[in-house]
């Protein structure tokens, strides 16, 4: 969805009831093969923000393999084109020096959505909820992403 979380609640009414988010494509191709299968949302809360005003449960989503098919190397440049420009340029290989991608399985495990507290825009308690709903969010992404990878 394009537009951001304000554009989502004003057209929820004609949504699915549930309103999908996505981090950012940027943020996870610069992300190097070191830190696979790690989430990175410290100060990702914006989704939580969203969950909370349109009322929608977020459901945990954890696809395993997606990180097995390229190996992104940390490069000072990716981050200088990405700090200067906002583009991610990724140093990275597939299989053996190219950039053919490694053929891998890609597995999706789905749980339960969490639903969000009922909290109103104006309460001067939204954003401690807001946290308290992101650290919920974050530790079920965790467990679930430990519990398929100990599989």
């Amino acid at each position: 969805m394009v537009g951001g979380a304000v554009a989502a609640i004003q057209i929820r009414p004609q949504l699915h009831p549930r309103v999908k988010t996505q981090t950012r494509l940027q943020r996870n191709s610069r992300k190097p093969s070191t830190q696979k299968y790690r989430l990175q949302w410290q100060d990702r809360k914006g989704f939580a923000r969203l969950a909370i005003l349109a009322q929608c449960p977020v459901v945990p989503v954890v696809g395993i393999g997606g990180d097995e098919i390229f190996t992104v190397y940390e490069s000072p440049l990716t981050e200088m084109v990405y700090q200067r420009f906002k583009l991610p340029l990724p140093l990275f290989r597939g299989r053996g020096p190219t950039v053919v991608p490694r053929p891998a399985a890609l597995t999706h495990y789905v749980e339960s959505g969490l639903r969000p507290p009922l909290v109103r825009t104006d309460d001067p308690a939204l954003p401690r909820a807001i946290d308290e709903y992101h650290a919920a969010v974050t530790a079920r992404m965790n467990q679930l992403m430990q519990t398929v990878l100990a599989r």
